[in-house]
């Protein structure tokens, strides 16, 4: 069994080691001892992922972009489903190739942000803390009215904080002093920020 922080070791770089050394086996990671995503591989050839309600190549470019959590790779588990069929060098380039494009988008965007509210007194956070929060937000948004869920305000008395998220990360930015969070959501999107999301 090996087990590790991801924050310490890059889970595109683990899953091709494990490839060149034939490993058959199951790749779990964790997020707050919660399941977050599985990947299969069978003597060096992935054959399985699944992330939330994803599964297969889809699931398995979103584990590999994962920031932080903690992992678990069982070897000998063969799990019986296939639902990868596709070249693992051809997955994990397009897995870096999507890590760099989100890091490119997440620096625009928090420079639109700077820009945009350059006289409020504020800082900005960048993370996968909330992220959870809007998927399950999104899940019940489709259940009850179809809608998607924009923006999240959250209101303390020391500070505000209105997060955005931009797939796999969410932008928190933390207000020192009291703002109306309709103001900020109408300066965002008529800036048209909230599309690039």
């Amino acid at each position: 069994m090996l087990k590790g922080k991801i924050e310490d070791i890059n889970l595109v770089n683990l899953i091709q080691m494990l490839a060149q050394e034939g490993k058959t086996g199951k790749l779990t990671v964790h997020r707050d001892e919660l399941m977050v995503g599985e990947v299969g591989l069978r003597e060096g050839r992935l054959v399985y992922a699944k992330q939330e309600q994803l599964s297969g190549e889809k699931a398995f470019l979103r584990v590999m972009n994962l920031d932080r959590g903690e992992f678990v790779f069982e070897e000998g588990f063969e799990t019986e489903e296939t639902n990868i069929s596709g070249s693992l060098e051809m997955l994990l380039l397009e897995a870096v190739r999507k890590k760099d494009e989100a890091r490119q988008r997440k620096q625009v965007i928090l420079n639109k942000i700077k820009t945009l509210l350059e006289n409020k007194n504020f800082e900005v956070l960048v993370s996968e803390k909330y992220y959870d929060l809007f998927l399950n937000f999104n899940k019940i948004g489709e259940v009850v009215d179809g809608g998607k869920v924009q923006y999240i305000w959250i209101d303390k008395k020391e500070q505000n904080s209105f997060l955005l998220t931009c797939s796999p990360f969410v932008i928190e930015v933390r207000f020192k002093q009291k703002i109306h969070p309709e103001e900020i959501y109408q300066l965002i999107s008529r800036s048209e920020l909230i599309e690039d999301f």
